[in-house]
């Protein structure tokens, strides 16, 4: 969790609004062939 919101940082995202989307995605059923679209720095 701790690589993820200094990566966010470093990006210059909010890590909660991130973290908080990814959420949904992955709630939703994001494909798994799709899961590198889903990192901070993409």
């Amino acid at each position: 969790m701790y690589s993820i919101i200094c990566t966010c940082h470093l990006a210059g995202f909010d890590p909660q609004a991130y973290i908080s989307d990814v959420l949904v995605k992955l709630s939703r059923g994001w494909p798994k062939a799709k899961m590198g679209e889903l990192l901070p720095h993409r």
